[in-house]
C-alpha cells in the first residue's frame, strides 16, 4: 500500500486521544505550522516528525498509525518523538 500524504496524517491525528500528543489538537488547521510538528525531506522520503506525551503514548500512537495505513519509523531513537514518513512534499532540505 503507498505513502498516505501529511494532509491525511494530520486529520487522522485530530481524530486520536489527544493525551497520546499531550492534549492538543487543530492538526489539519495547523498542519506544518503546529507547535506538536516538524517535517524534514531527504531526497524523496518525506517525514514528519511528531512529539508524543512519553513513551508509552508514543507506541499507543505508532500502533494506531500503522493501524490506518501510515508508516510510522519504529526504530527512530530519539525518545517522545514520532517519525512518521508520508507521500512527498517539499518539507525542510527539499533541495539538498
Amino acid at each position: 500500500m503507498g505513502l498516505k500524504s501529511k494532509k491525511k496524517l494530520f486529520e487522522f491525528l485530530d481524530t486520536v486521544d489527544p493525551t497520546l500528543i499531550g492534549g492538543v489538537g487543530y492538526f489539519a488547521k495547523h498542519g506544518l505550522n503546529h507547535v506538536k510538528v516538524s517535517d524534514e525531506t531527504y531526497g524523496k522520503r518525506s517525514m514528519i516528525y511528531l512529539s508524543a506525551r512519553g513513551w508509552q503514548e508514543r507506541i499507543e500512537l505508532e500502533r494506531q498509525l500503522k493501524r490506518n495505513g501510515f508508516h510510522p519509523q519504529e526504530d527512530y531513537g530519539v525518545p517522545g518523538k514520532l517519525e512518521v514518513q508520508v507521500s512527498y512534499f517539499k518539507g525542510k532540505n527539499w533541495d539538498e
